[in-house]
């Protein structure tokens, strides 16, 4: 399995690039500024 790390995933594009990057199999390490914000990301089946 392949890693990718993605900054500023709170929103826009690297939050959609996560989601992209999860979806298709990748581990995804993602960073942002408030992560007790986030609800979609933790959803996403990996």
């Amino acid at each position: 399995m392949k890693t990718v790390f993605i900054t500023g995933t709170s929103s826009g594009i690297g939050r959609e690039t996560a989601k992209v990057f999860c979806e298709n199999g990748w581990n995804v390490i993602a960073t942002m500024r408030r992560p007790e914000l986030e609800k979609e990301l933790a959803k996403i089946k990996m």
